[in-house]
């Protein structure tokens, strides 16, 4: 942030430079507001600036000289402009060291005159020096944006600017605007009225140094034989130190993202308690620093001062008392132990809450590893896997609702190692190479070694895992590290927050190869977009992205299967698919655009992995089983004292109602899980409200089944209750809102209640913000126009969001999005959050309002879903209800089969070169995952964008293999596109494997078809992957009249998974205890003796096997798969349906 000094003398200048001011505008005359000063002064000022000595920078304070020939306005006569260029010659010509010029030229009609103040520019740029273009901008008549267009079409570097207002204060929202329009491209400097007492306030207006005179006066006490009282002005040392101390006093924020986002009376706090605070060590004040600087703006603005102060302290603590704190480096401590945020989840105050219960569990652990295996134990203890939806949760809603998807159980096990003093991150493969899923789990740093755990899933040692084979066939890995990170692993990215740091070579065997992007004549393309993309849920996902430098070239260290490396840059771009073994260097020519509607049948194999042999001693072994089953017992007993059935009916009852909505009820407070006490929190203020309708019971309940699962359990009751009632408070005169009074049945008021009345928008945290957008948008007279329809609603919306948002990529990481609350105090965020904050300006304004679900982007109801991308870098200003975007319609057939949307196709828009997948058809489930039928999603034709589209079909082998399809079509504006495709065919081989003839003894296994066996575990995360995979299927195998049988090991295994499944089986799925583990011992030692599986190490389960009546086995897997259901049906249609 830097500070320029208005000085109209000598004395100024020094006081300038001895109090640490960044730059110098040397001006004569104050009284005119700032003349040309004379050559001699120049020159004196310049001496005194330059002097290095003196200069408490590492650098002279830069000198502006003001090109000025009068007071008054700033419309001047040829003369006048004739001196003006005269000027900057002489100063040009001097040899004085000068680093720029101050003026500025308006029209008689009070525009800037672009071509006089264009010449003035050129003519500075003869002898380097640079262009401010001083207040005369805050005479212009001319908007805002208009105002910065034209000074910059003149050359000029900087504007200084009050924002067409007296003061700098008053003109705050127009410098905001200033600031949004100039985007970098010009640098803006606010002026006027700047003093201590408001300079770091003033930061919120993006801009990019301040403009003081820091003005004092003295008395002169020189003889005067006129008895008159001369006063001379100067300015002030102390002030101007006064200004940067206050400036400086934002230090927190200001050395990354924070320096550009509003700075609030409680930041301004927070920064001034923790220079002062006694009780904080420097130690601490470091780390808050540390946390300040890379913390995305959300957290900061969410939580406050007391928030990051406890938390930081706790830390310390911890590291003073465990007897590896301080064994730990402070570049590791400072990355992996201090940050509170491990990915995207909701932050809480877990680091202390979870303190209280692992200090006494890891009192007795001796070294740094048998407190992780405890911790992981512990966490194990809490939650167990279970697939939910994108969104993670905070550490302390798993323990509300006792499980998670491996993404949150990663987060859940770092945060609570981080509390133990254990440095820890997550690791994470964005998808894997031989079948379609991600996975997550995490490393601990211990004793100078990263190792690595399934998270909740506790092994008897570190590096031990079931999915240490499944990672051995993986393509890349990576985590991402707090802040800026420098160690000795291969860095992919730096970002403004994080770091990402290359795992991969810790689990797979790798390569490196040089990828070098040309242009059709051979020349190098410098700044080229590189993807490496993995095919997986029937797509070309981009795991990682890379820029090429001046020779075109980029590299990543990637594993060694089959890639589809995709370079881009504009529209142009092109493909390749290649193993990266023995490849030095791999060249791209980019040399298709859109016109080339491409078709293409690739054929991709995975890595093939590598054995891993798991030895643990026996007695090892059956302890931690034991732990197991004992943790498991435990987290049940919590889940019993969870609101039950009964219960849930009798409150149902009191709240009047009958037994269709009491079961409604009851499967809400179901799926609340431990935070069922929110929710009844939020009914019994809603049931006191009398200001809402006589059936707020009844509307309450169709809010609550508008929420997502997730939502229900780590939703605050007050939070809910403040929008529903601030919906009905101020939508009085709102028709779709009036539809819900005094109805019993409220089916079909999706409009009202998912798109106007709900706080959920995208994954952003859920607060209360409708009440203030309210009083935002009226004490701005925006909704008092009198307009009644939807489209001029919207679009006093929209102008308005538009004028105040400034989109800054810098404040974020693209994963943790600003509430609409915090955006309301910022003003500034990411793209996606301020489209997050659109949206709930529209519903705040009664309009239903949504991120469209195919393509993420803002849209609003009037008639038909409207998209209103305000933010998008292309948008224009649109007539009412009006949508820039063209839309036509796609109809899609596949011959001869109904596949499944992620399984076997997706459809993707080509945009900029690349293809970017359209959300057709989800799960609703959970985050990955099988979706929609074609059949379904097609049903009538889809509207999607025009453009240029691709269609992607695969087929996956059991060995994890693909064949996949590349199709390119169009959608035109208005029509209709018609196509048709057929699925890749990938022929499974029915050789037998092996026979075991002995199976028949102890299952029923069919005659002339194929059934599933296999050897199951009550909760570990592969087995819960296969069910899952089998439940989505359960219609489709139960057409068949063949029994699948499932064993569990024992009768304990068998009763934890029959209470702990929540998913729907075939019926012809029969579960049994495999006694003795006979059928178990009989599949893996004809397995290993046929070589299909190592013969050291644990059995990785689940283990099946597609076998007949004879034994012959045909297909087997064991441990980590994805699409096992899929699999098994390939075997049952190919070999018919005969017993």
């Amino acid at each position: 942030m830097e500070l320029e000094i208005c000085a109209y003398s000598i004395e100024s200048c020094r006081n300038a430079r001895d109090a640490g001011a960044n730059r110098v505008e040397l001006c004569s005359s104050p009284q005119e507001g700032g003349t040309t000063p004379s050559m001699g002064m120049i020159a004196a000022a310049s001496k005194v600036l330059k002097d290095q000595t003196h200069s408490k920078e590492d650098s002279p304070v830069e000198l502006y000289v003001m090109i000025r020939p009068r007071g008054g306005d700033f419309v001047y006569t040829d003369e006048e402009f004739d001196v003006m260029k005269r000027d900057i010659s002489a100063i040009g010509e001097s040899g004085i060291a000068v680093d720029g010029v101050v003026f500025g030229i308006l029209t008689q009609d009070g525009h800037i005159d672009i071509e006089r103040n264009r010449q003035l520019v050129e003519s500075a740029g003869k002898y380097n020096l640079k262009v401010t273009f001083h207040r005369a901008a805050d005479r212009c008549t001319s908007a805002p944006e208009q105002i910065v267009e034209d000074i910059i079409e003149t050359g000029a570097y900087r504007i200084l600017t009050s924002g067409q207002k007296p003061t700098a204060e008053e003109g705050k929202d127009n410098i905001r605007r200033m600031a949004k329009a100039a985007a970098g491209r010009i640098k803006i400097m606010c002026g006027s009225g700047v003093t201590e007492k408001n300079a770091a306030l003033l930061k919120e207006c993006g801009v990019d140094a301040e403009h003081a005179t820091a003005k004092s006066f003295r008395t002169s006490n020189a003889c005067n034989i006129m008895n008159e009282t001369d006063t001379i002005m100067y300015s002030d040392k102390t002030k101007i130190m006064n200004i940067l101390k206050e400036l400086k006093l934002i230090a927190l924020f200001a050395l990354l993202p924070i320096l550009s986002c509003t700075v609030t009376e409680k930041d301004y706090r927070y920064c001034k308690e923790i220079q002062e605070n006694p009780n904080l060590s420097k130690g601490e004040k470091e780390a808050l620093d540390f946390i300040y600087r890379y913390s995305p703006l959300e957290d900061i603005t969410e939580y406050g001062p007391e928030f990051w102060v406890a938390n930081v302290k706790q830390t310390f603590k911890v590291r003073e008392s465990t007897p590896w704190g301080n064994t730990i480096p402070d570049n590791i401590f400072k990355h992996y132990v201090l940050p509170i945020r491990v990915n995207n989840e909701a932050v809480d105050s877990a680091r202390i809450v979870f303190w209280k219960e692992l200090e006494p569990r890891i009192a007795n652990c001796k070294t740094m590893e048998e407190a992780a295996l405890a911790v992981n134990h512990w966490c194990h203890e809490k939650a167990n896997y279970q697939p939910t939806n994108a969104r993670t949760c905070s550490p302390t809603a798993m323990i509300l609702r006792t499980y998670g998807r491996c993404g949150e159980e990663s987060v859940f096990a770092v945060a609570a190692l981080r509390a133990a003093g254990l440095p820890a991150r997550q690791i994470y493969t964005p998808r894997w190479a031989h079948c379609d899923d991600n996975h997550a789990w995490i490393e601990v740093w211990v004793d100078g070694q990263w190792k690595y755990l399934g998270a909740c899933e506790p092994e008897p040692a570190l590096n031990m895992a079931w999915f240490t084979f499944p990672a051995s066939r993986g393509l890349f890995m990576q985590t991402r590290v707090f802040g800026k990170y420098t160690g000795d692993e291969e860095v992919v990215k730096e970002g403004d927050l994080v770091t990402y740091i290359n795992a991969t070579p810790t689990y797979a065997e790798t390569s490196k190869p040089v990828i070098r992007v040309t242009k059709a004549n051979g020349k190098p393309v410098e700044g080229a977009t590189v993807d490496y993309r993995v095919y997986n849920y029937s797509e070309l996902f981009p795991v990682a992205t890379l820029k090429t430098d001046k020779k075109g070239e980029c590299s990543l260290t990637i594993g060694n299967g089959d890639w589809i490396i995709w370079a881009s840059k504009g529209e142009l771009y092109n493909y390749v698919k290649v193993n990266p073994v023995g490849k030095d260097v791999i060249t791209i020519t980019i040399d298709k655009d859109n016109s080339n509607l491409i078709t293409d049948t690739l054929s991709i194999v995975p890595p093939a992995g590598r054995a891993f042999a798991l030895s643990v001693s026996e007695k090892e072994r059956e302890m931690n089983d034991r732990m197991l089953v004992a943790e498991d017992s435990i987290r049940a007993a919590y889940a019993t004292t969870f609101l039950g059935k009964e219960e849930t009916f009798g409150w149902g009852g009191c709240l009047g109602f009958d037994n269709d909505k009491k079961e409604r009820l009851w499967s809400i407070v179901k799926n609340s899980y431990g935070n069922y006490g929110q929710i009844i929190d939020f009914y019994n203020e809603t049931y006191n409200d009398k200001t809402l309708p006589d059936n707020r019971t009844v509307i309450a309940l169709a809010l609550l089944e508008a929420l997502e699962e997730k939502d229900l359990q780590d939703l605050k009751g007050d939070m809910l209750f403040s929008h529903l009632h601030a919906a009905f408070a101020n939508g009085k005169d709102n028709s779709l809102i009036a539809s819900l009074y005094n109805k019993d049945d409220l089916q079909g008021s999706d409009m009202a209640i998912k798109y106007i009345i709900s706080p959920r928008i995208s994954t952003e945290s859920l607060t209360q913000w409708r009440e203030k957008i309210y009083n935002w948008l009226f004490s701005n007279q925006l909704l008092l126009s009198g307009a009644k329809d939807n489209n001029a609603i919207a679009r006093s919306v929209m102008d308005h969001v538009r004028a105040n948002v400034i989109i800054d990529p810098t404040t974020g990481r693209g994963d943790v999005h600003l509430s609409p609350a915090s955006m309301l105090k910022r003003m500034r965020g990411e793209k996606i959050s301020a489209d997050i904050f659109l949206v709930a300006c529209l519903r705040t304004a009664g309009i239903p309002a949504r991120l469209n679900p195919i393509d993420g982007k803002p849209q609003y109801f009037a008639d038909d879903w409207i998209t209103c991308d305000i933010f998008a870098e292309t948008s224009v200003a649109q007539a009412p209800g009006a949508s820039s975007q063209k839309y036509g319609w796609l109809s899609l057939k596949c011959n001869g089969d109904n596949p499944l949307y992620y399984i076997n196709f997706t459809v993707s828009k080509m945009e900029n070169g690349r293809p970017w997948l359209r959300d057709l058809g989800s799960s609703a489930e959970g985050d990955m995952g099988p979706g929609m039928r074609l059949n379904s999603i097609f049903a009538s034709p889809v509207k999607l964008e025009a453009g240029t589209y691709l269609l992607t079909t695969g087929n996956r082998k059991s060995d994890g293999s693909v064949k996949c399809q590349l199709k390119m079509f169009e959608i035109k504006a208005d029509d209709t596109t018609a196509l048709g495709f057929e699925l890749p065919t990938m022929e499974e081989t029915f050789t037998p494997l092996v026979t075991i003839p002995q199976l028949a003894d102890y299952l029923p296994l069919p005659n002339n078809n194929y059934t599933a066996v296999a050897i199951i575990s009550s909760s570990n995360e592969p087995t819960n992957h296969m069910i899952r995979d089998i439940s989505a299927m359960a219609g489709d195998f139960e057409k068949y009249p063949v029994e699948f049988s499932f064993l569990l090991r024992n009768d304990t295994e068998l009763i934890q998974f029959v209470s702990g499944n929540r998913r729907p089986l075939p019926k012809n799925l029969t579960l049994k205890v495999d006694k003795g583990q006979k059928v178990e011992s009989l599949i893996t030692s004809a397995l290993v003796g046929a070589g299909l599986m190592p013969a050291e190490g644990e059995t990785q389960l689940p283990l099946l096997v597609m076998v007949n009546k004879k034994g012959e086995v045909v297909y087997f897997s064991s441990g980590y798969r994805i699409g096992t259901g899929y699999q098994i049906s390939k075997y049952l249609v190919s070999t018919g349906t005969n017993e």
